[in-house]
């Protein structure tokens, strides 16, 4: 657990006395500071309000300068796909986060047909100086911190919270120049009142404004899947909370790469949604546009699977098989805290950790051995772990559900 220094007291993590003194730093601007190292004066961070919530996060380019066991330290390559992409594709600049991306914001003449993030492709580029639409949703999860787990967060993780904070993250996230927030369009939680109706009306007439207004422009969408219904010309997604008039065309001659697309997510989702297992949403992130025919068109698409929202078990952590899902399980049974690791441009035997335990106080990292790795390559894993330093530990298939963990500490 980590421990901040507000004036003259150090404070634990998730204790009451920790909250209610945030809350009164945050109104008297004063500026908590990270214990995770030997310094006097600890490392500075900064404290923001979201959906009346108080959190305290890093400041810009501090990643480096905190502990490897705390969890606002910037992580190796080892268990973060984000690591190859710093100071390329990822630039902290001044208090905002300058990314670069591999897909449209603007329609060009002659662009190749669009297909899906992570579907192959002739096509050789260095994949460390851009992000892909779906690196670029990792990394919002990451900035967000919701691949975060405490049993602390239990019960009060919901598309709401997840809403706010990826709002609040697009604020200082820069795409060529613009701030990400006034191109993207979250859907609000819908709510079955006519002032909020009133409200998501508004909402989403400002986004098709915004298209009509600029003809060549795309826009970015992220929200949960709802559904992906074939219709008689095309194929309609829906999303949670959006409304059902409110829904996006995917062009015949692109259908079908989007199923391929979606085809694991969905299949896993249809596994592991059962009573006594984590539950399964796919969040989606696409580019879209506004056709002659007023019509909102899906460009280019990807999609992550999270666990749902729930009392006791952890919700909005990526998913990425059913291994994932079980040691979820596993780890919320024992009340542990972890961070999900995310691959972001890189395959899943490049960086095949699952995450790391943050309550042990060396953050182990856990590693799931892929049922397609060669014997060499996960040595490979293991001695790499070794040189860096990283604890590590393999958690057999067998043994998910129950593993068998270090100590809490705290």
């Amino acid at each position: 657990m980590r421990t901040f220094s507000i004036g003259a007291i150090t404070y634990a993590e998730d204790t009451p006395a920790f909250l209610a003194a945030i809350e009164k730093a945050y109104d008297t601007n004063i500026r908590p500071a990270c214990r995770c190292t030997n310094t006097q004066e600890g490392i500075a961070c900064y404290i923001a309000k979201i959906e009346g919530s108080y959190i305290v996060k890093r400041m810009p380019e501090t990643g480096d300068k905190h502990a490897y066991t705390c969890v606002s330290h910037d992580p190796p390559s080892l268990i973060s796909g984000k690591a190859a992409l710093i100071d390329r594709a990822i630039h902290e600049v001044e208090g905002n986060d300058e990314v670069r991306c591999d897909f449209a914001m603007k329609k060009t003449s002659g662009r190749a047909p669009p297909v899906t993030s992570g579907s192959p492709s002739e096509v050789v580029a260095d994949p460390k100086r851009k992000l892909t639409i779906l690196a670029l949703l990792h990394f919002l999860w990451d900035k967000t911190e919701l691949t975060h787990w405490r049993p602390f967060f239990s019960g009060k993780r919901y598309w709401s919270y997840v809403r706010a904070q990826l709002v609040e993250a697009a604020k200082t996230t820069i795409i060529k120049g613009e701030p990400l927030v006034s191109m993207v369009y979250i859907p609000a939680p819908y709510v079955d009142t006519e002032e909020r109706k009133k409200e998501i009306q508004a909402e989403q007439n400002k986004v098709l404004a915004f298209l009509r207004t600029n003809k060549n422009s795309r826009m970015i969408l992220i929200g949960e899947l709802k559904s992906i219904e074939k219709k008689t010309a095309n194929t309609v997604l829906t999303l949670a909370h959006a409304g059902p008039k409110f829904s996006f065309l995917i062009a015949s001659d692109f259908a079908a790469k989007v199923q391929t697309r979606f085809s694991n997510a969905l299949a896993l989702a249809d596994t592991l949604n059962t009573n006594d297992r984590v539950n399964i949403k796919i969040i989606v992130i696409a580019t879209f546009w506004l056709d002659s025919n007023g019509f909102k068109v899906i460009e280019e698409i990807s999609c992550m699977a999270v666990t749902a929202s729930s009392q006791d078990k952890p919700a909005y952590i990526p998913v990425e098989n059913s291994y994932d899902a079980d040691l979820i399980t596993g780890l919320a049974m024992q009340k542990r805290s972890f961070k999900k690791a995310l691959r972001y441009n890189a395959s899943k035997l490049q960086m095949p950790v699952f995450g790391t335990l943050s309550d042990d106080g060396c953050n182990t990292a856990l590693f799931i051995i892929p049922d397609d790795m060669p014997e060499d390559e996960h040595n490979q894993v293991v001695k790499d772990a070794n040189d860096e330093g990283i604890p590590l530990l393999i958690v057999e298939k067998t043994a998910l559900t129950n593993p068998k963990l270090p100590n809490k500490i705290g």
